[in-house]
């Protein structure tokens, strides 16, 4: 894998939730009991990290519920047309709302991708040796 994609591995960049073992002797060297506070605020980021990703689940669980009861909403109100002796307006219920539920679903993932025009980069940006950023990137 070479030395490149086992700094990749490790987590190199701002994603990292440790520093290295010799950068972490470095500090306790400089500062009696600074290891210790970086092991809190590791285990700190990593409880803020599942949190997040706890709240993301909740999120886009009500999201599918939402749109899964707009669905069965539809399917009633069209069924009552139908009851009534309109099947076409229940078909025009069912067809237009439906298709607009999916055009917002099926919309809103593509716009959550990548590539969206404003949206921030997924990946950080790369560091040089001395922390700055190369010249040209933000």
């Amino acid at each position: 894998m070479g030395d490149s994609g086992r700094a990749t591995a490790r987590g190199a960049g701002p994603h990292r939730l440790l520093p290295l073992p010799k950068e972490i002797a470095d500090f306790e060297r400089a500062r009696t009991g600074s290891s210790d506070w970086i092991f809190e605020q590791a285990r700190k980021e990593l409880e803020h990290r599942r949190r997040r990703a706890y709240t993301n689940l909740v999120v886009q669980l009500v999201g599918y519920s939402c749109g899964l009861a707009a669905v069965v909403v539809l399917a009633v109100l069209s069924w009552h047309f139908v009851d009534r002796g309109d099947p076409r307006e229940g078909a025009a219920v069912m067809v237009s709302a439906a298709g607009a539920l999916v055009g917002i679903f099926v919309t809103g993932k593509v716009v959550g991708q990548k590539g969206r025009p404003g949206a921030a980069p997924t990946e950080p940006p790369e560091q040089g040796a001395d922390g700055q950023t190369p010249a040209g990137e933000p």
